[in-house]
């Protein structure tokens, strides 16, 4: 009697392993497949992200060139609002840089 269920149970259990293991191999697919997205989109995240530094060079150039701007204004020197007009004219050109390579995805 001890027998029977003992066979019982480990025919039982043989089928479930039987089954895991298949469910393992379609599941190791599926994770494959995902972490190929995954590589993707990071390759991708880290495109953008070049593109990102140079909006942000192009932004801090043209924050600190309306400072300059607005100190050159204030004391009434020309020739510090000549360095704010050539500081945004840095930020302009890696705003455009930007617009450049983010073209070329």
């Amino acid at each position: 009697m001890y027998e029977a269920n003992n066979n019982n149970l480990a025919h039982k259990y043989s089928e479930q392993a039987d089954r895991y293991k298949q469910e393992q191999i379609e599941l190791e697919k599926i994770a494959r497949e995902l972490e190929k997205k995954v590589d993707e989109n990071n390759e991708r995240a880290s495109q953008c992200m070049e593109y990102h530094h140079l909006f942000a060079i192009s932004v801090t150039f043209f924050q600190v060139s309306i400072a300059l701007s607005a100190i050159a204004t204030l004391i009434q020197r020309k020739p510090l609002w000549w360095l704010g007009l050539a500081t945004g004219m840095f930020g302009l050109f890696y705003f455009v840089k930007g617009f450049m390579f983010f073209s070329l995805i």
